[in-house]
């Protein structure tokens, strides 16, 4: 399937980051950010991160883990290229888990519990990302493309510590496969293999 052009779009509003421990509407319940915030090596750090590029590096497994997905598996799934109809079907898919979506790269972040057991089989299209990787993580509130290329979020984390189950992001994926088996063959120069988790 081919990859459809970034779509133009305005990304929501900049939001201001609350302090750390400020809680959301009075409930005592963190924000989304400062619990994504428990991934980093340094708050300060990646708070002006995110206010300056709109995108931090966390680290997996310590709140939260990651799969990454290529961009061709999913829209295979969602049997479409265009990103507003994929990040639809995403959030119906995985029932609100938050995704993140790096259209410059073709990938999909399905954040997952970071004490997650299952048994993921890295493919060129699937990598499991869990102690020693980090992950590009918008800033909160970035819940649409905006054309450059840069990350945003496909299913926003609309409550603190709310991911996807590994189970429901397995059937996904095994949807995704499914179709793509059943696409005529692509060129091996036309597809590129999911590199290597990086390190910061």
């Amino acid at each position: 399937m081919a990859h459809g052009p970034a779509e133009q779009g305005s990304a929501a509003p900049e939001e201001p980051l609350p302090p750390d421990g400020e809680t959301t509407h009075g409930s005592g319940a963190p924000s989304a950010a400062d619990w994504l915030l428990g991934a980093t090596e340094s708050r300060d750090r990646s708070r002006t991160e995110w206010q300056a590029h709109g995108v931090t590096m966390l680290m997996a497994g310590v709140v939260f883990s990651a799969i990454r997905m290529s961009a061709r598996l999913i829209q295979a799934a969602a049997g479409t290229d265009d990103i507003k109809d994929v990040d639809h079907y995403l959030t119906r898919a995985l029932v609100g888990g938050p995704v993140i979506h790096d259209p410059r790269r073709c990938r999909y972040y399905a954040l997952v519990p970071a004490d997650s057991r299952h048994p993921w089989e890295p493919t060129r299209d699937l990598e499991p990302l869990g102690p020693g990787a980090y992950v590009g993580v918008p800033r909160p509130g970035l819940n649409a493309p905006t054309g450059s290329g840069a990350s945003y979020w496909a299913v926003p984390m609309t409550v603190a510590g709310t991911l996807c189950a590994p189970s429901v992001v397995a059937v996904l994926v095994e949807i995704g496969r499914y179709r793509l088996a059943s696409q005529p063959p692509v060129a091996d120069d036309q597809v590129s293999p999911l590199p290597m988790r990086g390190h910061r």
